[in-house]
């Protein structure tokens, strides 16, 4: 019922593999199609943190031998070290669902050979609660006393049903902005040294008014907040059947834990603070800012070619960051949002190696030029402006691009 919200905790998964000559004296051994990196990806997908150990806080590494057999196929699976009966379990069952992989090979021929893997299951140190679903239960246990109006930004720790007694920690990454005339979802895509990017879409739920744990609306099915105090709310709707996506039970009572203490991203926290152009005036730094992107002329053969971009983008420059928010849908306040942290240099800025060249041509347009992957030469022509009036509306701001 639940499937999309398992429980997956893998703090750490210790993923360097090793063949042996116990089968057969090999001279490469298998691989896993795509690498380490995507194997990591297919534990860190597949892995299911058992509830029992979450519960129990148990921990460690499991050690688990197989063959890649000459196919590719994965046979004679084993627990070679083992820490509990349900994370061996668990560590088994995903090596068992593992795709076919590179064999490994003798004189050229595939080979079968025993690789032994390591599995760390490890779950993240909250405070000195004993398990990480209690500690949210207990910063945030219900409070009739707690009756405040929801503001600002927050992340969802905890998911709970109607009918089941225990809430869950989703396994993915969402908060709620709530501003003064609307309240937007955010949505962790991707998050690595380089580059943090997240998906924002306004939600119709707004606004978050304080209601008690009183039936709402004609039907009692309205939106019900409660617990609603300086750190934290809880949020209570009604599941239907014609608008599920299957991620939540049908015709049923959904309630989420939201909090702006426990784990709320610092790179999240620096996205919104851009949105809310949060940003600091730098002696001789123009390209501090919020920019429309206008137009492009590609660069190649040593011809120019004026192109247009089907992207909305707009770009937001703070001292060390830069936000790109490409606009899908101004109305719903509906974009995708990539933070990445940049070297300003005299005459732009460097972002992961690449050197981006800025142009001013007056106060408030620019030019920005790079080259691609390919070798093709790209520049974008730039004007300073504010963001879409509803996004401007969101999180509270009214200029016209420069330095609030």
């Amino acid at each position: 019922m639940k499937k999309a919200f398992l429980l997956i905790l893998v703090g750490l998964l210790s993923l360097v593999g090793h063949a042996q000559d116990e089968y057969i004296q090999h001279e490469s051994q298998p691989v896993f199609p795509g690498g380490q990196d995507s194997l990591m990806s297919f534990l860190k997908a597949n892995l299911k943190y058992p509830k029992e150990c979450v519960k129990d806080s148990i921990e460690g590494r499991v050690l688990v031998s197989f063959v890649v057999n000459k196919d590719g196929s994965v046979k004679n699976i084993a627990v070679v070290k083992g820490v509990n009966h349900l994370l061996d379990e668990e560590a088994c069952r995903v090596v068992s669902i593992m795709p076919a992989w590179k064999p490994g090979l003798v004189k050229g021929n595939p080979v079968n050979v025993k690789y032994t893997l390591p599995i760390t299951f490890r779950l993240p140190k909250i405070g000195r609660a004993n398990s990480v679903v209690a500690h949210l239960i207990d910063v945030q246990k219900p409070n009739e006393n707690q009756t405040l109006d929801p503001k600002g930004l927050y992340r969802l720790t905890l998911l709970s049903y109607e009918g089941d007694k225990s809430p869950e920690i989703p396994n993915f990454e969402q908060y709620k902005y709530i501003g003064n005339k609307s309240l937007a979802n955010l949505v962790t895509v991707h998050s690595d040294e380089n580059q943090f990017v997240a998906q924002i879409r306004t939600d119709g739920f707004y606004p978050l008014k304080y209601t008690g744990n009183t039936p709402q609306g004609n039907d009692g099915k309205g939106v019900r907040i409660t617990n609603s105090g300086l750190t934290g709310f809880m949020f209570t709707w009604y599941c239907r059947s014609e608008n599920n996506k299957k991620l939540f039970p049908d015709n049923s009572f959904v309630t989420e834990w939201y909090n702006n203490k426990e784990g709320v991203s610092d790179k999240m926290k620096q996205l919104v603070s851009l949105c809310e152009m949060k940003l600091e005036p730098v002696k001789g730094d123009n390209l501090i800012g919020c920019w429309h992107r206008v137009g492009m002329i590609t660069k190649v053969g040593g011809k120019e070619y004026l192109t247009q971009s089907k992207e909305d983008l707009y770009s937001i420059y703070d001292k060390d960051y830069v936000l790109g928010i490409n606009v899908v849908d101004e109305d719903l306040v509906r974009a995708m949002m990539g933070l990445a942290k940049i070297n300003k240099v005299k005459d732009g800025f460097m972002y992961k190696g690449q050197h981006h060249k800025v142009r001013f041509d007056g106060k408030d347009v620019h030019t920005l030029t790079y080259t691609k992957g390919d070798g093709t030469e790209v520049t974008e022509l730039f004007t300073r402006a504010g963001l879409p009036v509803k996004f401007q509306e969101l999180f509270g701001t009214d200029f016209k691009g420069g330095i609030k």
